[in-house]
Parts: C-alpha cells; sequence; structure tokens
C-alpha cells in the first residue's frame, strides 16, 4: 500500500504544478487579449485627448480672440494672394471671358503671373506690406466680405 501513497502524493504535486502552469498560461492570454483591446483602442485615447487638448486651448485663450483682428482662416498669405484680392480688377482685365463663363477658370491663374510680372517697384512693394499686414493681423473685412 505505500507505494500506491506516493504515487498519488507524486500525481498530486504534478498536478498542482500543471495548475499553476495552466494559469500562468492563462494569466499570460489575459494579459496579452487586454493589450490588443487597449491597443485597437488608442486611435480613441488619442481622439480623447487631442478633445481635452482642445477644450483646454479654448478656455485658454479667450482673451486673444477679443481684439479686433479679423479671424483667419488661412496662415500664412502670400503675394498671389493679394493680387487675387486687392487687385482683383486688374485681374479681371486680362481675361477675355467673363467670370460666369466656362474658360475663366482656366485663365484665372495665368492673369494672377501675368498681374505679377507687370507690377513695378512700387506696387510690389505695396503689396509686400499687404501681405505682412495680412499675416500678423489677418485679412481686412472689405476683402472677408466678398
Amino acid at each position: 500500500m505505500q507505494p500506491m501513497l506516493s504515487e498519488r502524493v507524486g500525481m498530486t504535486t504534478r498536478t498542482k504544478e500543471m495548475t499553476s502552469q495552466q494559469s500562468c498560461e492563462q494569466y499570460v492570454h489575459i494579459l496579452f487579449f487586454s493589450l490588443c483591446i487597449l491597443l485597437s483602442n488608442v486611435h480613441n485615447l488619442q481622439a480623447i485627448t487631442r478633445y481635452i487638448k482642445r477644450c483646454l486651448k479654448d478656455e485658454d485663450t479667450p482673451a486673444e480672440n477679443e481684439g479686433t483682428n479679423p479671424k483667419k482662416i488661412k496662415q500664412i498669405y502670400n503675394i498671389r494672394d493679394v493680387i487675387k484680392q486687392a487687385y482683383r480688377h486688374l485681374v479681371d482685365a486680362r481675361i477675355p471671358f467673363k467670370s460666369n463663363e466656362e474658360n475663366y477658370i482656366s485663365h484665372y491663374q495665368r492673369a494672377v503671373t501675368e498681374v505679377y510680372e507687370n507690377f513695378d517697384d512700387s506696387e510690389l512693394k505695396e503689396a509686400e506690406a499687404m501681405v505682412e499686414v495680412w499675416n500678423t493681423q489677418g485679412i481686412p473685412q472689405k476683402f472677408q466680405q466678398k
């Protein structure tokens, strides 16, 4: 009878070892599954983080928006933008079509380039000064209303 008891004890020990190994494997599987869920929801965390930062930024900057500067849609203006807005009459004079005709759009950029190339030094300096003002203060209201 003695050998049977030792075999049972040995089996119980092996059973405990198997159980601890199985529970360790289950724990690893649970950790892996949790990691997969977390990684699949990273975009949600990023979206939530961006939303919170945007809300905090909006709360921090209302005093900056109280100025008389118009709100800028475009961040950086160049001389072509000034020509398109401030010298629109010159651009339209270069295009042989009316603004509602189909060929007007295809000639528009070329007309802006021609106006730019025909500027003398004083007009060019004036346009560059407008670019600086628009980049620092925003585009004036009279051009925004068009």
